[in-house]
């Protein structure tokens, strides 16, 4: 197998994969990990790191299943890159960090997470964002944005992982909110409460299957609830929906 490294919300993650596609899809999160000049065979490579994420051919034939389940095809190099992120995404917790499935925009330095079921228009509404502020928004991640929890405080970064689109940064952001969106007539915000926001929430973040990553991370989903504001957005699609967002989210 050959290996590359791969940085992404202040960890370090030693790749080991047998397809050249997980290599090519990383790019922009991949770190040289060369060995010190002169090194020998049993030199260390320059970067440590924090975990080594491999998976099986029975792993990735599990993939392939998956897909063909919902009446998709893929190759064993793109499931490859689908077992490796559900490894990562079951590996998190362990660090004080978890995976949800929102759209995250940064905008003058703090983040902003919008959640929902796919389809809502979650994607559309944070290109709105950039649309509208130009180069004081920045993509985050417009899938699976990692959050980490420190301190009861949230911060949310990019991976590879990022949708369709394949943009996306590797900086960390302070998180100011979290927005459950829905489609509406009118562009509204109102503010949501943890209890009512809660079972939107545990539905879009991943739940390890590890009962003990899953109570880490539904720890982590309560510290989150009570260290960010939360709301929910009725959303019509139109671009004015980015300042109306902002301006009752700031």
């Amino acid at each position: 197998m050959n290996s590359f490294w791969l940085s992404a919300s202040g960890l370090t993650l030693e790749i080991q994969h047998r397809y050249k596609a997980a290599y090519r899809f990383c790019e922009g999160y991949r770190v040289d990990a060369a060995l010190p000049e002169g090194g020998g065979t049993n030199a260390e490579p320059a970067v440590h790191a924090d975990a080594v994420i491999y998976v099986t051919e029975d792993e990735i034939a599990a993939e392939q299943r998956r897909a063909e389940a919902d009446g998709q095809n893929f190759s064993a190099g793109y499931c490859e890159i689908t077992a490796i992120f559900r490894k990562i995404a079951e590996f998190l917790p362990r660090t004080g960090r978890f995976l949800m499935h929102g759209s995250a925009v940064a905008l003058d330095g703090e983040a902003y997470i919008f959640t929902a079921p796919s389809g809502t228009g979650k994607s559309t509404h944070t290109s709105f964002w950039r649309s509208e502020f130009g180069e004081r928004a920045v993509m985050v991640n417009d899938d699976k944005p990692f959050i980490r929890i420190d301190g009861g405080k949230a911060f949310v970064s990019g991976n590879p992982w990022n949708g369709k689109h394949r943009l996306g940064c590797n900086a960390e952001f302070p998180l100011k909110a979290v927005c459950v969106l829905s489609r509406g007539a009118e562009n509204t915000v109102r503010p949501l409460d943890p209890a009512e926001a809660f079972p939107t929430l545990l539905r879009q973040v991943y739940r390890p299957a590890d009962p003990q990553m899953l109570a880490a991370t539904l720890d982590m989903l309560d510290a989150l609830e009570h260290g960010v504001k939360l709301y929910g957005m009725e959303c019509n699609l139109d671009p004015g929906a980015a300042r109306v967002a902002y301006e009752n989210m700031r």
